[in-house]
């Protein structure tokens, strides 16, 4: 068990108590998840999506339920099956011409790995099931997989055992790349997971049991799974099964099915984003990061909010009120009739702006310390917001070791987003071709200039924009069909690298939803700037992205006449 209470590995690795001890309960995920709604679960890697699944998924609804198993509540099973693995996304089809053979055997592949699952989960729950219903289970299952299954071991066993040698055969067989021709052994979700789960429906313990099928890291499934799973989203009986199917937005979602048709929203799923637009520490993920944090320091006994164990640096706080002051009495001396309502938020939009413009460019870069400045950097993912409070609260007991850490210093946590900050800045200079396969070395480039263009004009936008200075995210305008063969690729892979961030809100235009974009905030410290930003967002052209990832530069937010002819103020 970890002792840091700020560990952001991936929910997969986590003990089940943990998971259970940090996870922020939402009614609403609860109500969608075991309903018997198809339910789609978006959001960036990091964002909570495998937590989610795993949470409500049967082994750790047994454990959350402080009651004999044979009471507990089995009207609602969730069947967790991770797409990251090679069970589930065999790439066998990309060695075979064959379209039909390539899609029998991706299935095939697939439904092995769900079945696998769900033989597991109900393993855990074996002692509910009467002897009478396991040997008519027994029987009944003779049918759907051809051969007796023996009686010395628990059936659910038996099951996985059997699974486990077909895969093992099916492996053999087309490693040899013989007949291909006929694939009459390949199973498939009607011939296999259907009839399993109506077998399991027919005894006494799970007669009314509604099963989940959770999907996680569907975007790793291949093309011909990724089509077979958008058709049984689209089966319209879900008396018995439904899916929560969690999918990383990094991929936009095709919604074809294997037979030519389209699944539709709020007909065949319902969407579920679990990230929400993201402006300040009071919008909601501002609330759920302070639950987080909450939670997880109340689980090792420390009393302190999270605002007080991540302290705010009181040399900035002050520094920031004089110019908060400053900016209001100027304001009220230019107008003297003004609201309070007028004055506040003119000071919103302009007096940290002025406190990162009066500083000198000798002077030491701000303390970024305090909660508020910590949910910010995250651009309102999860993982971004623990990752930079485990390395701070690893750096505190390392500095008093074998004492409680009470609270992290401002010195700390400055330090520790200044690391950060600069190894994301690394990342990309060094080129993203590094770690991803899916990137060239001419697109890693691009990238870098882009990023550069991008903080160099938020940063001239900081210095020199006269009504909305903080401004730290964008919309892209002029669009053309050969713009967008060239820039969505390149953000494409930016957002797969989570160094940008594409959200989607109201335009200016009769309410239209429309894209925005908005880079890693953790880019902002080791350039001075601040993550702070505020509502609202640049709208810039195409063409002037397409310039800047060549040259790596925009032209100055103060050049106004170039500027209007790239920018949409």
């Amino acid at each position: 068990m970890t002792d840091n209470p700020f560990d952001f590995d991936g929910a997969k690795n986590l003990p089940d108590r943990l998971l259970i001890d940090w996870f922020i309960d939402d009614h609403n995920y609860s109500r969608f998840l075991k309903s018997s709604r198809n339910v789609l679960l978006l959001g960036h890697r990091g964002c909570g999506k495998s937590m989610t699944l795993l949470y409500y998924s049967l082994p750790l609804e047994i454990k959350k339920q402080d009651t004999p198993l044979i009471e507990k509540d089995l009207s609602h099973v969730g069947v967790y099956v991770s797409c990251s693995t090679p069970l589930a996304r065999r790439v066998d089809h990309d060695f075979f011409e064959d379209e039909k053979f390539s899609r029998a055997i991706s299935e095939h592949y697939f439904v092995l790995s769900i079945a696998v699952a769900i033989a597991e989960h109900c393993e855990q729950i074996v002692e509910v099931f009467d002897p009478l219903s396991l040997e008519e289970l027994r029987d009944e299952l003779f049918y759907v997989f051809d051969d007796e299954l023996p009686s010395d071991f628990s059936i659910f066993k038996c099951i996985k055992r059997a699974l486990k040698k077909e895969l093992r055969k099916t492996q053999e067989q087309f490693l040899s790349f013989e007949n291909r021709s006929d694939f009459t052994f390949a199973r498939t979700f009607y011939t296999l997971i259907v009839p399993f789960l109506g077998a399991l429906r027919t005894t006494s313990a799970l007669r009314e049991t509604h099963f989940s099928l959770m999907i996680d890291d569907a975007q790793d499934l291949n093309d011909d799974q990724r089509l077979m799973l958008n058709s049984w989203l689209s089966y319209r009986d879900h008396s018995v099964f439904s899916f929560k199917v969690a999918l990383a937005t990094v991929v936009d979602f095709d919604r074809k099915t294997s037979t030519g048709g389209s699944i539709i929203e709020g007909h065949d799923y319902i969407a579920i984003n679990l990230e929400q637009p993201f402006q300040n520490e009071n919008s909601q993920f501002g609330m759920l990061a302070r639950s987080i944090i909450e939670k997880r320091l109340k689980n090792i006994g420390v009393n302190a909010t999270p605002d007080e164990f991540f302290e705010e640096s009181p040399e900035f706080k002050a520094e920031l009120e004089i110019c908060w002051q400053e900016v209001v009495d100027n304001y009220i001396a230019a107008n003297p009739g003004a609201e309070r309502k007028q004055v506040n938020d003119y000071a919103y939009k302009q007096a940290r702006a002025l406190y990162f413009r009066k500083r000198s460019p000798k002077a030491n870069r701000p303390i970024y310390s305090g909660l508020d400045t910590l949910i910010h950097l995250s651009s309102g993912v999860v993982r971004n917001l623990l990752l930079p409070c485990y390395w701070m609260y690893d750096d505190a007991v390392s500095k008093c070791p074998g004492e409680p850490v009470r609270k992290i210093s401002p010195a700390i946590q400055a330090d520790v987003i200044m690391r950060e900050s600069e190894k994301l800045w690394s990342r990309v200079r060094d080129g993203l071709d590094r770690e991803r396969e899916d990137c060239t070395k001419e697109q890693a480039k691009l990238i870098f200039n882009l990023v550069s263009a991008l903080g160099d004009y938020f940063r001239d936008r900081l210095f020199n924009h006269v009504s909305e200075p903080r401004i730290i995210t964008f919309t892209i305008s002029e669009r053309t069909p050969e713009a967008d063969n060239q820039l969505m690729p390149i953000l494409g892979l930016m957002r797969k690298a989570q160094v940008m961030y594409r959200r989607s809100g109201p335009s200016k235009d009769a309410g239209r939803q429309e894209d925005y974009y908005t880079l890693n905030r953790l880019f902002w410290p080791a350039r001075g700037l601040d993550p702070h930003g505020q509502h609202g967002r640049a709208s810039i052209k195409a063409s002037a992205l397409l310039g800047s990832m060549l040259t790596g530069k925009f032209p100055s937010v103060a050049e106004s006449d170039t500027q209007r002819g790239l920018f949409d103020e």
